[in-house]
């Protein structure tokens, strides 16, 4: 119940300082964002509280979730419970729908990348049948921009050491980043939003994600002031995220290549690492964005310097 709190305040601070839960549908009610029913993609919703937050903010609107089941090792959904978790009395009156699916989300013949299958043999093929499918319309990305419904993705699971399973790979947490970017970028309107959960801003490979997140959508960094303060965690806020470009196309493929070797390649068929930017020219992208990625990120350093300064064990 605290985890669920503790995430609930983190959907306020973020919705206080960015606006990302009432978006551009909110601001201009004659947008084409704003021409259907809300709705909201949550890749690893449970226990709930920033489907519980986007909602008091969208009291109409639809909410699809995705979560690890708790037999798995995943967390409890606490959705139904949120006002007395909080400890106050309901302030409004939910009128959509939330749907969820338990399953894997790491599973899925969705990140397949072009011209593969699954190998005719691996070692993980029992858990990959056992799986829970995804729900039909998330099984295949719509093949027009004016066929996806959902005008804002959270995608902020972390890797939990409770999922057995994953036990399997020691990368499973930059696979499941992966498979999160990926069903958020097949399925985001275009001009919608998505909030995107990073770690260690100096890291290559999240470097390359905040860069590719830029040439297709407007872009800024947040690190809760409090709750994430000396750890590495913040999140990505994108708005008037452009999918259907090429340049998203490619990188969405680039990520099921990565995804495909980290599930199924190496000496074992378990998968391997993967070197992070395919095709990005080092040098070419610190001369022309390595000081934007600098401004990017001066904040999320500066908090985390603050917060590091206030511990007793610092000196």
């Amino acid at each position: 119940m605290s985890y669920f709190r503790l995430l609930f305040g983190v959907a306020r601070e973020i919705q206080g300082s960015t606006g990302i839960f009432t978006s551009s549908w909110s601001k201009n009610p004659k947008s084409v964002l704003a021409k259907r029913p809300i709705r909201c993609l949550d890749t690893a919703m449970a226990a709930g509280a920033f489907a519980h937050y986007f909602l008091s903010q969208n009291p109409h609107a639809a909410v699809d979730g995705l979560s690890l089941p708790v037999e798995s090792g995943g967390h409890a959904m606490l959705l139904q419970d949120a006002d007395q978790i909080l400890g106050v009395r309901p302030g409004w009156q939910r009128k959509g729908t939330v749907n969820i699916t338990w399953t894997d989300v790491t599973l899925h013949p969705l990140f397949l990348p072009q011209g593969k299958n699954y190998p005719e043999e691996f070692p993980d093929n029992l858990a990959f049948d056992n799986n829970q499918p995804l729900p039909p319309h998330l099984q295949s990305p719509p093949s027009k921009p004016s066929d996806r419904v959902y005008n804002i993705v959270i995608s902020a699971g972390s890797f939990l050491r409770t999922h057995k399973h994953a036990q399997l790979r020691r990368w499973e947490a930059t696979r499941l980043r992966i498979c999160q970017l990926i069903l958020g970028l097949s399925f985001v309107k275009p001009g919608g939003s998505m909030l995107v959960l990073l770690h260690h801003l100096e890291a290559w490979d999240t470097a390359t994600t905040v860069y590719n997140f830029s040439r297709f959508a407007n872009i800024r960094l947040y690190k809760p002031k409090f709750t994430f303060g000396i750890k590495s965690s913040f999140y990505l806020i994108a708005t008037k995220v452009q999918p259907e470009l090429d340049v998203c196309q490619a990188w969405i493929e680039e990520l099921k290549r990565a995804w495909y070797t980290m599930t199924f390649e190496g000496e074992e068929g378990l998968g391997g690492l993967v070197e992070a930017g395919e095709g990005i020219d080092i040098d070419k992208m610190l001369d022309e964005w390595g000081g934007e990625y600098i401004m990017l990120g001066e904040d999320v350093w500066r908090r985390q310097r603050d917060a590091l300064k206030r511990m007793g064990w610092v000196e």
